[in-house]
């Protein structure tokens, strides 16, 4: 998982576990529309304590998601997809390029102060003995999938086992 919103917050992310694919498993999926749109700040680094992020929807369940330049960092353009699972938790993934890896997952949910918090996805034993499910040959910390069916139920499982643990909390900018 990178460390930009939805950006570098999954390579980031990935240091301590992320869930990836080498194809779009929400391909065929019917996207949904996650109404983060806006602008947010969210902690980054000791050089860059805050980093702003600007989200515009372009498309049915399609979010273009700029990061804002900041020290050491230029300015970065992501195109994240959202598929709603209930309860208000969205699965969002990400093209990326990782030791053989096209997409990248996460789960995020809007808090009910308007924040947007991603939570951790880790690669634990229980999501890697979902069949469809596989650690990485290399990197024992993801966890590859190779089917949307198993990408569902372990962001179901995770979501019903009640243990989510935030990663990063992206807070609205003030109008």
């Amino acid at each position: 998982m990178l460390s930009r919103w939805l950006g570098m917050i999954f390579l980031s992310l990935c240091l301590s576990g992320c869930w990836m694919s080498r194809g779009d498993l929400l391909a065929g999926q019917t996207l949904s529309d996650s109404g983060f749109e806006g602008e947010y700040t969210y902690a980054f680094n000791e050089l860059n304590p805050t980093r702003r992020v600007s989200i515009t929807r372009t498309g049915t369940g399609v979010l273009s998601v700029y990061e804002h330049p900041a020290v050491n960092y230029g300015a970065t353009t992501k195109r994240m997809q959202t598929l709603e699972l209930g309860q208000g938790y969205f699965l969002v993934s990400e093209p990326m390029s990782y030791s053989g890896y096209a997409m990248a997952y996460g789960l995020v949910r809007r808090g009910a102060d308007g924040s947007v918090v991603r939570y951790r996805t880790l690669c634990e034993d229980w999501v890697a003995s979902i069949p469809g499910v596989g650690r990485d040959g290399t990197d024992r910390k993801v966890c590859g999938f190779r089917s949307f069916t198993a990408l569902e139920a372990a962001a179901l499982s995770l979501i019903r086992r009640g243990s989510l643990q935030p990663e990063t909390i992206y807070q609205p900018v003030p109008r």
